[in-house]
C-alpha cells in the first residue's frame, strides 16, 4: 500500500490552482505593461524614421534598418495582445481544468500556443505558467506545441513571434506609411518590382491595430470576439480572435492614399 501511494505521488500530474490563476492575471497585467512601454517606442522611432527621410539626402539604408526592427516590435505588440486574452481566458476557466484529466478541446490551442510563446516573449510569469501546464498535461502536450505538431498553435502568434526577417515589400510600405502620416516627400530610391513582391499572411503590410497606433495613437479593435472554430481571425480551436485592421494590397502599397 505504501509503496503504491509513493507511486502515486511521484506519478501523478499535479497542477496548483490557486498558483495558476495568480500567474495567469499577472501576466495579463504584465503583458499590458509591456505592450505600452513597446508602443512609446515604436512612436518615437517613427517620427525618427520620418526625420531620416525628410533630409535633403534622406537617410533610406538607415531608415530601412530601423523600420525592421520597428515591424519586429510591432508584431510582438500584436502577438502580446493575443497572449493577453489568452491568459484572461485561461484565468477565468482555471477551475475546469483543474477538474479535467485531459485538455479541454477549446483549450488546447491556447494553452499549446502559451507553452510555444513561454520563452520568445520578455514575461517571466508565463515561464511559470508554461511548467504548471507541462505538470497537468504532461511532456508530450509540451512537445506537440513546441512543435506544433497537429497545427494546433494560434496562427497569428505563430507568425508575429517568427525570428523571419520582413521582406523589402513590408518594409517599403512602413516607410511609405510613415512619410504620408508625417507630411514627408519621399518615394523609395530603388522600388522593389512587383515580380519580386512575396506575399504572406504573416507580412502584409501594415497589419494590425499596431502600426495604425503608432502613427495616429487610437485603435481600431474589434468589439466583438468571435469563437467559432475556423472563423476568420480564429485560432482554430474555438480559441481567441485575432485583432487586426484592413490589410493593405499590393495595388495601394506604392500609392499616397492608405484607407
Amino acid at each position: 500500500v505504501n509503496r503504491r501511494r509513493l507511486y502515486n505521488m511521484f506519478t501523478t500530474r499535479r497542477l496548483s490552482k490557486t498558483k495558476l490563476k495568480t500567474q495567469l492575471k499577472l501576466a495579463v497585467h504584465r503583458f499590458e505593461i509591456s505592450a505600452n512601454k513597446k508602443n512609446a517606442i515604436s512612436k518615437q522611432q517613427t517620427r525618427e524614421i520620418a526625420v531620416m527621410l525628410a533630409e535633403d539626402k534622406p537617410k533610406e539604408e538607415k531608415a530601412m534598418i530601423r523600420v525592421e526592427g520597428l515591424i519586429r516590435e510591432q508584431n510582438a505588440v500584436e502577438a502580446y495582445e493575443i497572449l493577453q486574452l489568452s491568459c484572461e481566458l485561461l484565468a477565468s476557466r482555471v477551475n475546469l481544468i483543474g477538474a479535467t484529466k485531459e485538455c479541454p478541446p477549446d483549450m488546447i490551442s491556447s494553452i499549446a500556443t502559451l507553452i510555444w510563446a513561454a520563452d520568445r516573449v520578455d514575461i517571466t510569469e508565463l515561464s511559470t505558467v508554461k511548467k504548471q501546464f507541462v505538470e497537468k498535461y504532461g511532456k508530450k502536450f509540451e512537445l506537440d506545441a513546441l512543435k506544433n505538431n497537429g497545427k494546433i498553435l494560434n496562427e497569428r502568434v505563430l507568425a508575429k513571434l517568427s525570428f523571419e526577417p520582413p521582406t523589402a515589400y513590408v518594409v517599403q510600405c512602413y516607410m511609405e506609411r510613415i512619410c504620408e502620416q508625417y507630411e514627408v516627400d519621399w518615394k523609395p530610391k530603388n522600388p522593389v518590382p512587383p515580380d519580386e513582391i512575396k506575399m504572406s499572411e504573416s507580412d502584409v503590410p501594415p497589419v494590425g491595430y499596431s502600426m495604425q497606433y503608432v502613427v495616429t495613437g487610437t485603435t481600431d479593435i474589434d468589439s466583438e470576439a468571435n469563437y467559432s472554430k475556423g472563423g476568420s481571425g480564429n485560432d482554430g480551436y474555438g480559441g481567441l480572435p485575432t485583432v487586426v485592421a484592413q490589410p493593405i494590397s499590393s495595388s495601394t502599397c506604392s500609392s499616397t492614399t492608405w484607407d
